[in-house]
């Protein structure tokens, strides 16, 4: 039944495509990030400076806020431009009279049918602040980082496969949390710790050089199948998510929460692609936000 599980769902990774991969390391830490893909080339002129990078030319500023937009395509198969989002973005952030926005980044999430037709990006507004030496490495407690999400290599054997499924949730998940106000980060598979051990073991230096100078919160995420079933043009899933959140301040696990994700359909063309996989996924990570902690300010 397990062996059944992996390949069903081996056979619609095929289909999600791959939804990140390594970009440039843009912003600071030695662990690739994976959303900032299409966030540092072709953007619209400006009259405020816009940027993946964490720094501003060694200029010291203060972060006084995060910015948010997202937007919907007009059909499954069609997302806006990270282009076409900045000019929003920089709109909102207008009433703080920011300087720049850093950290620019993006993703998307696939809706129930298992399209992805919303975009959205966000960043951090600040300002030049020269009595603010030191604080553009001050760590925020609604920054969270998002390493791969651990998946056993008995539920999918091919490392290629995980590697797509880890992506997928994670932007799924990120996309909660940006919604919920938080501002997150996504990495690349191996490139970042694995276990809340080996992330007490780092120092400062260590952490920054892993996930940045602002990550306040680390979310470690694993996933387990419950279930299932086929019976001829009828299909159900069902997917278990659990999650753990780092506090980089305490250095402890300050929270930990699981969620279910289930899907059912009748559709002959579903049941064959197994799309009711993406589905149980796309609910467990909602349901998994539902239940996380507050956003620290």
């Amino acid at each position: 039944m397990r062996a059944t599980r992996a390949l069903g769902f081996g056979l619609v990774l095929l289909f999600l495509g791959k939804s990140a991969g390594s970009s440039e390391e843009i912003l600071q830490g030695s662990a690739a990030r994976t959303d900032t893909i299409g966030c540092g080339e072709d953007l619209p002129e400006l009259n405020l400076p816009v940027t993946a990078a964490t720094e501003m030319d060694g200029k010291p500023y203060r972060i006084i806020g995060r910015v948010f937009v997202r937007k919907m395509g007009t059909t499954t198969f069609s997302r806006p431009s990270v282009r076409s989002l900045v000019p929003r973005l920089v709109k909102q952030a207008g009433s703080m009279h920011p300087d720049a926005i850093l950290g620019l980044h993006t993703g998307t999430q696939g809706t129930l049918d298992g399209g992805e037709r919303y975009r959205w990006v966000s960043g951090m507004a600040v300002v030049i602040d020269s009595t603010a030496e030191g604080s553009n490495r001050r760590f925020r407690e609604d920054v969270i980082a998002i390493p791969p999400v651990q998946i056993a290599d008995s539920l999918i054997r091919n490392a290629d496969k995980r590697e797509r499924a880890s992506a997928w949730l994670q932007l799924g998940i990120a996309y909660h949390l940006e919604e919920l106000g938080y501002y997150t980060a996504t990495y690349a598979t191996g490139l970042a710790p694995k276990g809340v051990e080996e992330l007490k073991a780092m120092d400062d230096e260590a952490f920054v050089r892993a996930f940045g100078p602002w990550t306040g919160k680390v979310l470690l995420l694993s996933l387990d199948y419950k279930s299932s079933v086929n019976i001829g043009v009828a299909a159900g899933h069902g997917a278990d998510l659990h999650g753990v959140v780092y506090d980089r301040r305490t250095r402890q696990v300050i929270w930990n929460g699981s969620s279910e994700g289930t899907s059912f359909e009748l559709d002959p063309l579903s049941a064959l692609l197994g799309s009711g996989y993406r589905r149980s996924l796309y609910n467990a990570t909602a349901a998994l936000t539902k239940r996380f902690p507050a956003r620290g300010e």
